[in-house]
């Protein structure tokens, strides 16, 4: 994500920004670990504004932020923050997501609506760089299924995939 401390203050500080960057030090771990400190409170207080919001915020005004394409990729690594802290607890996040998308999709319908959504994730320990290796080979029939699989989600991440083959 590309970022600068241009832009007003939303849960960080510019100074919170530089400081997860690496870009500035604490004169002493007790500072450091103040910042951090701060950083989780305000993030656990986030959470609940944003609950607000999803409570009260107008749709006009919910659609007029979420129509910036700025915050595509922004959107992107917020969800798979919240991906990667929901599973840290006892909370499943299967569990959690799929709640997530029934609350929204009743939302959307005024409750007039019975939602079904599935929720699945496979995780492969297969390396790109031994599918991205065979196929730059030509050994195409020596691809795994799971090598396969990984190379398509690392296709759908990059757009320049075809000038590591080259």
């Amino acid at each position: 994500m590309t970022d600068n401390d241009s832009r007003d203050r939303g849960i960080l500080t510019p100074a919170d920004r530089a400081f997860l960057r690496g870009e500035a030090a604490h004169e002493s771990d007790q500072s450091a670990y103040d910042a951090r400190y701060r950083i989780r409170k305000r993030l656990r207080d986030a959470a609940f504004d944003l609950a607000l919001l999803f409570e009260h915020m107008e749709p006009r005004d919910r659609d007029r932020v979420f129509a910036d394409e700025a915050l595509d990729d922004p959107l992107v690594d917020a969800l798979a923050f919240f991906y990667l802290g929901v599973g840290a607890g006892d909370r499943s996040r299967k569990a959690t997501f799929l709640e997530a998308i029934y609350r929204a999709e009743r939302r959307r319908a005024d409750g007039e609506c019975h939602v079904s959504a599935t929720f699945e994730v496979e995780r492969s320990a297969a390396a790109v760089d031994g599918a991205l290796a065979k196929i730059a080979d030509g050994a195409y029939q020596e691809l795994s299924a799971e090598e396969l699989r990984a190379f398509a989600h690392y296709c759908g991440e990059r757009g320049d995939v075809l000038d590591d083959l080259r």
